[in-house]
């Protein structure tokens, strides 16, 4: 009867012993998962953040680029506006020589009329078969 009563004494205690064992095991998975999930939280974050600062370099770039973008335009608006400003001023130049050759011709026509018709009345034409 004391062999079984130290079997059972002894069955007991192992039996006591494996449920500790069993909760001090469960107890450190749950850490574990408990620092898993700290970790993944963390990395989660962090990956937030970067993307963020990624956003936020991004966005200045963007908004660089468009800066850059926009001086380059305006830079080849004003070469387009000074070549059209030089173009006018050169078929200006032209038609105003133009013009003022044009004009002297005109003088110079004008003025071979002019003495054509002062030199007219002096040669009269009589017509002989009057």
């Amino acid at each position: 009867e004391e062999k079984r009563v130290r079997a059972a004494a002894k069955k007991k205690a192992g039996a006591e012993k494996a449920e500790e064992d069993r909760k001090a095991n469960l107890a450190a998975k749950a850490a574990e998962l408990a620092e898993t999930k700290r970790k993944a939280k963390a990395y989660a974050e962090a990956r937030k953040a970067g993307r963020k600062a990624a956003k936020k370099i991004a966005d200045a770039d963007a908004k660089k680029a468009g800066a850059q973008r926009n001086a380059i335009l305006a830079a080849k608006a004003a070469a387009v506006a000074e070549t059209n400003a030089k173009a006018a001023a050169s078929v200006g130049k032209k038609d105003a020589t133009k013009r003022l050759s044009l004009a002297e011709v005109q003088s110079e026509e004008d003025a071979e009329e002019s003495s054509l018709k002062a030199a007219a009345p002096a040669f009269s034409f009589k017509n002989p078969f009057e």
